[in-house]
């Protein structure tokens, strides 16, 4: 078989489902879902979200520098369908969808619940604007 030569696209596939919970300096929260995130770095431990500036949660990051990254479970389906398309701009997700709950780590926001596989607090470091979608770079 001869060498294939392809154009460059989005053929680092799959990537990880998160949901990401994150709250305004007014104490206003939201969850969004987001499809591409993974680790950038193990020295310092990092990560990269690509979170469209439209988007809500987008101006709630940059502006209180952190975010929860939510790893979703099997159970979690729905509710990570759910978060992924609708805008927490006109309703509450947290108080629509009865198996997310909010709780505290340490001064973050978290949306934890029994469900959830994993919650992990990040701090940004970076914001880069690209075409569409802003990549956004964060720090334990």
């Amino acid at each position: 078989m001869s060498r294939q030569y392809w154009k460059p696209s989005n053929m680092l596939n799959p990537v990880p489902c998160v949901m990401i919970s994150c709250r305004d300096t007014d104490g206003k929260e939201n969850i969004m879902t987001a499809a591409w995130a993974g680790t950038i770095c193990s020295d310092p431990v990092m990560v990269s979200v690509s979170i469209r500036k439209s988007r809500y949660s987008h101006d709630m990051i940059v502006r209180s520098g952190e975010f929860v990254m939510n790893l979703t479970s099997r159970q979690l389906v729905k509710a990570a369908d759910f978060v992924g398309i609708k805008s927490g701009r006109n309703i509450d997700k947290f108080n629509l969808f009865g198996d997310l709950h909010l709780s505290r780590m340490d001064s973050h926001l978290s949306a934890w619940n029994a469900k959830l596989r994993m919650s992990l607090n990040w701090a940004l470091t970076t914001c880069s604007l690209l075409k569409w979608y802003v990549l956004q770079l964060m720090k334990a």
